[in-house]
């Protein structure tokens, strides 16, 4: 009988250990279809881009330009179907905020602190975003 109880005992261990495991193993695996999931959302390469085309526009000098491959953004907008004659992906500066978006429905916006109005123009053949101050 003392055998009896320590098999029951064993295999009450066993079956603990293997929930256990099949349990862990259920939740790592949605943490990283989440991590994933987030990390390749719209949002945060919107969010991405607005911050460094305004962040660029502020360390600008009067007269200057500079070019930014924006080939991602336009990837995006293709994935959405938001490409289309009139349809841009960073829209012009309005109260001195930088707007962009890759959807019908997304879209962020980053204030610049310069004073400066630059022109920012859009090649879609290039994918590339050119700022003049």
């Amino acid at each position: 009988m003392i055998s009896l109880k320590n098999k029951k005992a064993k295999e009450s261990e066993m079956f603990e250990t293997i929930l256990f495991i099949i349990i862990t193993a259920v939740l790592f695996a949605m943490c990283f279809y989440y991590i994933s999931w987030v990390g390749n959302t719209n949002s945060v390469f919107e969010e991405q881009y607005a911050k460094k085309i305004a962040l660029t526009i502020d360390k600008m000098n009067p007269g200057s330009q500079e070019t930014m491959y924006i080939s991602k953004l336009f990837e995006l907008a293709e994935k959405n179907n938001y490409i289309g004659p009139q349809d841009n992906v960073v829209l012009p500066i309005q109260n001195g905020k930088v707007t962009v978006r890759t959807s019908k429905k997304t879209g962020y916006s980053f204030y610049t602190f310069s004073t400066i109005k630059p022109e920012i123009t859009i090649d879609k053949v290039s994918k590339t975003l050119t700022i003049k101050t």
